[in-house]
Order: structure tokens, then sequence, then C-alpha cells
């Protein structure tokens, strides 16, 4: 075994700096973001001006989702990401209209706008605002909970015709607060968004989140899993944060997670696995499950897959298992530009002798710790 195979092989700083540059390939760019900003603040001072019909209604956007919570995800085989944001309107009343009214009204506003109006699409339950080969903002319209209060809100569903229930707000806190995250706050009419964040510097949580949902992606692209019923991001998501202990680790975290679910799903049996939203509890996140089980029995084959093969990548020794077993859960490209990134930093500090062998295990480590020998300058040529 070569000194790059011993490194990546029993170094957990090896294995987390691939799996986080696997996140840095998949997640949206600096340019991205600040393009997504850029959008996102025009349209609150446009739905705050004279020009927008429902301004009196005291509307305030504010980011929601995996783009509030930094754990975006490029979609397999697209371009576009997807960002979500809610637009709620404060003094909506319920003599104001329905669920169906308020969307149609919104969107109806959004089309009055001369930019935003030639992105505008109405979908079943929110405004989307399509900017090709970059990404599209789903604008979802809500009015308070009446009843709940705090930031509990009432969302349409054109669907159902109906209000379902939500609360995006305090399940960022609640996800951030478990990740260690600062808190969000707000302003008049246009809620701050979390400035871009690397995956090098993210919290493990998030990346872990990162790394689910692309694993899901990858298999459910195969035609032994329906790709239409794959398990909701916010399932993962909720699933994740409510499992995690605060490893510092990724590659520690991803195994305790997936224990951790497997466990869950033993524990509802004959019933089926149940997640809600932990601030609102009248939004089930997993009602798919119920509406479809073959959706669920889906969702249990994947985990299980994905447990042994996390298992099995853990006890791999040597570069070329390693690297196919990762091409597997997260996607060939991804995976060969992140074991490219991790070769190129591991020469610089073996030429900058910043790597060393901890003496009597093998594992490669940085050559402060007071047994470690240094590894001699290699120029990486030949053999």
């Amino acid at each position: 075994m070569n000194k790059m195979d011993t490194y990546l092989t029993n170094s957990d700083v090896a294995r987390d700096k691939i799996l986080r540059q696997i996140c840095t390939l998949i997640q949206i760019t600096e340019s991205q973001h600040a393009l997504a900003e850029k959008r996102y603040l025009g349209m609150g001072t446009f739905l705050s001006s004279s020009s927008c019909p429902l301004s009196n209604y005291m509307p305030i956007i504010y980011p929601q989702g995996s783009f509030k919570i930094q754990t975006t995800n490029r979609p397999k085989g697209k371009e576009e990401f997807d960002l979500d944001f809610v637009c709620e309107f404060k003094s909506w009343l319920a003599s104001s209209g329905g669920p169906d009214r308020l969307l149609q009204q919104f969107y109806d506003c959004i089309k009055r706008s001369t930019y935003f109006s030639q992105f505008a699409e109405l979908k079943k339950r929110c405004v989307r605002l399509r900017y090709p080969r970059y990404f599209h903002m789903d604008i979802l319209p809500a009015i308070p909970d009446p009843y709940k209060g705090g930031t509990c809100i009432k969302v349409p569903d054109r669907e159902l015709h109906n209000w379902t229930d939500s609360n995006p707000r305090e399940y960022a806190n609640w996800f951030e607060n478990i990740a260690t995250l600062r808190q969000a706050y707000g302003e008049k009419f246009v809620e701050r968004i979390p400035s871009h964040e690397s995956a090098e510097k993210k919290e493990t949580l998030k990346v872990v989140v990162q790394l689910l949902k692309r694993a899901r992606d990858i298999a459910f692209s195969r035609s032994q899993f329906d790709k239409d019923l794959a398990p909701a991001s916010i399932v993962l998501t909720t699933l994740a944060a409510r499992l995690y202990q605060g490893e510092g680790s990724v590659d520690q975290a991803i195994s305790k997670i997936l224990a951790g679910i497997l466990c869950q799903i033993e524990n509802a049996r004959p019933r089926m696995l149940t997640v809600v939203n932990p601030t609102n509890e009248d939004e089930i996140f997993s009602e798919k499950w119920e509406q479809n089980p073959e959706s669920y029995r889906q969702f249990i084959l994947w985990i299980q897959e994905f447990a042994n093969a996390w298992r099995q990548l853990q006890q791999q020794q040597g570069l070329s298992k390693i690297k196919q077993d990762l091409e597997k859960l997260f996607g060939d490209e991804v995976t060969l530009s992140a074991f490219s990134e991790l070769a190129e930093y591991f020469a610089k500090d073996c030429r900058n002798g910043e790597l060393g062998i901890l003496s009597g295990r093998g594992m490669v480590t940085i050559p402060t710790v007071s047994n470690a020998i240094p590894i001699k300058r290699h120029t990486f040529y030949g053999e």
C-alpha cells in the first residue's frame, strides 16, 4: 500500500476532505448565490412597492428549505438549482379570499412587473421564476396561522383547494441550532439570506444532508428504484437532524445517522415511520408514504443498501476500491474530481513536508504531533 492509500484508508481527515469536496462540486456556486440574492432582493423591492397590488397586505419575503439552511444540491442531470422562498402576507384575512385566490392574485401581481413577468410560471402551490442554466426560484405565498400564531403559516394547495400548515422559519432555526449555526434575522420587507458558505467550512450536519440527498439522487436514477418515489429532501433533512449527535467527522456522522434511521424503521413496525415538522406537528413531511406504501418500501430498501455500502466503504483498503465505492454512491464525475483535489492536496503537503506518519500506527497526520515521523518530500515522478 502506497502513502496515498495509507493516507486515505486510515485518516478521517482525508475521507472527510473527499466528502466535502464532493459537496463543493454539487452545491450552488458563489457567483450563482450572488445572482440569486440579487434577484431575490429585487423581488422584495417590487412586492413592497406601489406597483404591486398586494403591497397593502404587508408582504415579507424570506428563504426557506435547502437554500435557507445551505444544503442545496444541483439536481442530477439538470443545470438549474431549485431555490425556495416564502412571501408571507401579514395582513391577509379570511375575508380577503381563500388559498386559490391568494395564489392567483400573487401570480397576477408578479405578471404586472416589467422585469419578473417574463420569468413567471404558475405552479400548484407557488409561482416559479425560471432563470435557465442557473436556477429557478419557487415563491410560495402564505398567510399567518391565525390559531397557532408565532411563525406558523398557512400555505395554499390548489389540488386540495385549501390551506395547509407549515413553519419554515422556525424549522430553519431548529435545524441551525442543531448544526450550531448562527440564527437569521429579519428586515422590514426582505429577510436577509445566509451568505454563501464553502463546503470545506460548513458544519458537519449540513454536509451530511447534502450527501444523503446526492446518494438518493444517484440511487433513484437506477432501474431498481422509481425516481418518482424518491424520499423528499425535507424527510432526509429532518431525520438527519434528529439523529445527529454533534460528530465532527462527516464519515462518522453518516454511519450513526444511517444506523439510527434503520433502528427507527424497526421500532415503527408494523406501522410506517412518520416524519413531522418538529416546529408544527400538523405538517406531515412523510405523507407520501401513507398515500403510496410502495414509496415507503423503496425508502427502506435504499436506506438498507446505503448503510451496507457505507459499512463496506469504511472497511475498504486501497485507493482504487474506495474510489469505486464512492463513485457508486455519489456519481463518477464528482468523485473523480474530488480525488483529483485530494491528490493535489496530498502532493503539495508532502512537497512542503507537512504530512507525517504516526509511529506504529501507519496513520498519516501532521508532523507536529509528538510521535509523528515526517514523510520525505516527494516529487511523484515515475512510480
